[in-house]
């Protein structure tokens, strides 16, 4: 799956989480622009596991700032690799 395809799907995701149509692109604060409470957080991350069929820990989380950064760890995440790994 290519990251268009990916963030495409996230798109899709934001929007049923949050119930609204919401701008969503590469550069999308996921916490300032998106401003979820922690249920919605929530989620929102079981929904990505679930439609990207990966599994997130803590540490995927941690230091996510970006649309553009949360798709390359999902991207990632599906080819198998660990984060940051070349």
């Amino acid at each position: 799956m290519t990251e268009a395809e990916i963030l495409s799907e996230l798109r899709a995701i934001v929007r049923d989480v949050t119930g609204e149509a919401v701008l969503v692109t590469r550069k999308t604060d996921l916490l300032g622009d998106l401003q979820l409470d922690s249920l919605k957080q929530l989620e929102l991350v079981v929904e990505i596991e679930n439609r990207f069929g990966i599994c997130l820990d803590a540490e995927d989380e941690q230091g996510l700032a970006t649309v553009a950064e949360l798709t390359a760890r999902i991207a990632d995440r599906m080819s198998g690799r660990e984060f940051g790994d070349a």
